[in-house]
């Protein structure tokens, strides 16, 4: 599926109070679809990414190179053993599909050595066994370290491009840069930073707290 033919899946109808900052539409907030994720899919697509070992299953060592899913190992991991197999991959992203929910609001500050950290960029990088179903979002930080993140408008057409909001169903890697003060290479070209973005989380607010 395009870029653009996914987006367009994503602003279909007009219901849906969480959507109030959608495009609108007369009558009432722009309703969303949810990404067009095939969970057997991007199932297969993590462990052929991830599995290094090619036992099966996912270590925690090896969801060192996949933060997002790392950070919500419990989400995935429901019989403990701390691994995560394909079935129980399948089923998470399954349970994105089916919580009904295509793109929210998220917003997110940084600080950096303690201090809110000021103009930075924050991009949200979709793992590629998504394939074209989720796309980037961004953001530039305020004096607050504070930003509200969007899919880029890079990836949105011409006549979409006040769409905002991030896509709800995801994992997502999470590089932060400024254009003047150089930040570690663990918070971009070799994040450590990850998260998952679904409807059953209950987070709007997200925190980075960066050091040296």
């Amino acid at each position: 599926m395009k870029k653009h033919q996914a987006i367009r899946r994503l602003t279909q109808g007009c219901v849906g109070p969480l959507l109030v900052f959608l495009i609108g539409c007369s009558g009432g907030p722009t309703a969303v679809e949810v990404p067009p994720i095939q969970p057997g899919e991007a199932a297969r697509g993590a462990l052929s990414k991830y599995d290094a070992n090619g036992d099966g299953q996912l270590s925690t060592e090896e969801l060192a190179a996949c933060p997002g899913i790392l950070n919500a190992m419990g989400r995935y991991d429901k019989d403990d053993d701390q691994q995560i197999s394909e079935q129980e991959l399948s089923q998470r992203f399954a349970m994105w599909v089916d919580g009904g929910v295509g793109v929210t609001t998220l917003a997110c500050q940084v600080t950096f050595n303690r201090k809110p950290l000021t103009g930075a960029q924050i991009q949200l990088i979709p793992e590629s066994y998504l394939a074209d179903a989720i796309e980037p979002a961004i953001g530039t930080t305020d004096s607050s370290g504070s930003t509200i993140l969007a899919i880029d408008t890079a990836h949105l057409p011409d006549d979409m491009q006040n769409l905002r909001g991030v896509v709800h169903q995801g994992v997502f890697r999470v590089e932060i840069t400024h254009p003047e003060i150089k930040i570690p290479e663990k918070y971009n070209s070799q994040t450590t930073l990850g998260m998952e973005v679904s409807a059953d989380t209950g987070k709007n607010m997200v925190r980075w707290e960066l050091t040296e």
